[in-house]
């Protein structure tokens, strides 16, 4: 209420009280009651609302720790701050990352992502705001921008003499989280080049935490998978009676699915065996008549190049024959032109028969290779079909494996979770929910330190550990996986 509206209401109060002495206290009572009060909603709203002329980090620390519910009045807040960084282009990658946080609290997702961009371009080796920008281009479906900050991010740990693990469970998260079969619109090649390169980069003890939590989405993912599977095939949980008699048959059933996974298992290896040495057998077959072949292929190309020789001499002697007019001389070269005829005609003869040898062998061969197709085509039909009821076998397992899991937890009757499960195992959250509690806690405490200067962000990383142990669990931002307007 402001202090004219209040004068107003005061003297309408007021006029049936004029004249008299009553009146005189009354309105001295007044005017003290009005001041103090009117002096204490100045003093709250200073000390709620960041002065206009105070530090960015000191307005950045206010709101973080007096604006940080979501409310009206808290969104109206960061709105202005944010319009103030943008209209004095701050520079500060720490206040750039406050804002962030205080926009992802208020739901502004792709809002938060851009000051994250801003905090990270003017720290590029800054690592918690390397994660805070591959979770928010996560969070708010850029999975390809995301994807190309994974080896920065493991160079910037490689830098440290001795990375958090944190830190690289949260490069592996979410590389699994990339990698998960839900996004058609990750760049697998270019994941695949950015795990290679991290595995470069990293040691060999690094890398394994890192592929220890790519195992651990997948895990993950593969249960929340399963037990889709499973609701979608029984939507809802029988009454208590019925719980023990489907656990028994489900016992019964992966016992049977066990035998037949072992049976299959030796069909397979024999079929496998059999096939093998069917086509070596064939392939012994085969290797004789390849030497044959190659060595009737060899003699027809020697006759063919004697063929060629014995022509080319014929034409060289009918040339001559066609210049010469010494009758002696043209004797000679009729008779060693009806010499060399003769040996045409032989040799001729002979690659006829060494050709025809070489056919009936390339014959046989066709028929072997003929065979060899068949035989292998008929096993591999086996193979398909048997690794086709293994992997059908599998499934049923795994499927088996999760109904007990559930069956065996509390009793419960529902429906309709087959597409809960489904979301859950897509939402980023599941696998990996920002610190964003107790990233505020260590910020007011680094903008709220005596000394607070820009070149002190390592001391500031290493109170990390101990602000997220002062964090309260039941605060922190509980995202769906869903980017905000």
């Amino acid at each position: 209420m402001s202090l004219a509206h209040a004068n107003t209401r005061l003297t309408r109060l007021g006029k049936g009280l004029c004249g008299s002495a009553i009146a005189i206290a009354f309105w001295t009572l007044v005017g003290c009651l009005g001041s103090a009060w009117i002096s204490r909603v100045d003093a709250q709203d200073r000390s709620t609302t960041p002065s206009r002329t105070s530090t960015p980090r000191a307005q950045a620390a206010q709101l973080l720790d007096h604006q940080w519910d979501r409310t009206t009045e808290a969104a109206d807040a960061v709105e202005q701050f944010a319009a103030d960084v943008e209209r004095f282009a701050e520079s500060d990658a720490q206040v750039r990352y406050a804002l962030g946080l205080l926009q992802l609290r208020q739901l502004e997702y792709r809002d938060a992502v851009a000051n994250f961009e801003a905090a990270l371009r003017a720290t590029p080796d800054d690592t918690q705001l390397l994660k805070a920008v591959i979770w928010g281009q996560i969070l708010t479906r850029q999975p390809r921008q995301a994807t190309v900050r994974l080896a920065p991010l493991a160079r910037a740990l490689a830098d440290r003499s001795e990375p958090d693990r944190d830190d690289l469970q949260f490069l592996g998260l979410m590389i699994g989280f990339l990698g998960l079969p839900t996004d058609a619109s990750v760049n697998e090649r270019e994941l695949n080049r950015q795990v290679r390169q991290i595995e470069e980069t990293l040691s060999e003890d690094q890398f394994t935490i890192v592929q220890n939590a790519v195992e651990e989405v997948q895990l993950t993912f593969e249960a929340l998978e399963a037990e889709r599977t499973v609701e979608r095939e029984d939507a809802t949980v029988e009454a208590e009676r019925n719980r023990e008699t489907e656990l028994e048959r489900l016992a019964n059933e992966k016992v049977e699915l066990k035998d037949q996974a072992g049976d299959l298992d030796s069909r397979i290896a024999d079929v496998t065996r059999q096939r093998n040495e069917a086509l070596a057998e064939i392939r012994e077959r085969d290797a004789p008549l390849q030497a044959q072949w190659n060595q009737a292929a060899s003699t027809v190309r020697g006759l063919d190049a004697r063929i060629f020789d014995v022509q080319q001499a014929i034409w060289q002697l009918n040339r001559l024959l066609a210049r010469e007019r010494d009758q002696i001389l043209r004797g000679r070269w009729l008779f060693e032109l009806g010499r060399l005829q003769f040996i045409l005609n032989d040799l001729s003869a002979e690659r006829v028969s060494a050709a025809s040898y070489a056919d009936g062998i390339a014959a046989q061969r066709v028929a072997i290779a003929n065979q060899y197709a068949a035989v292998q085509s008929d096993y591999d039909s086996q193979l398909n079909q048997l690794n086709s009821d293994r992997q059908n076998v599998r499934r049923r397992e795994t499927i088996a494996d999760a109904r007990t899991r559930r069956l065996q937890g509390p009793l419960r009757v529902v429906s309709g979770r087959a597409e809960s499960f489904g979301r859950e195992a897509r939402s980023l959250s599941t696998y990996y929910e920002y610190p964003i509690e107790s990233e505020r806690l260590r910020l007011i405490g680094e903008f709220t330190a005596p000394t607070t200067r820009r070149d002190d962000k390592d001391a500031a990383e290493g109170t990390d550990d101990d602000s997220t142990d002062a964090a309260e669990p039941g605060d922190s931002l509980i995202l769906d996986g869903r980017g905000g307007e």
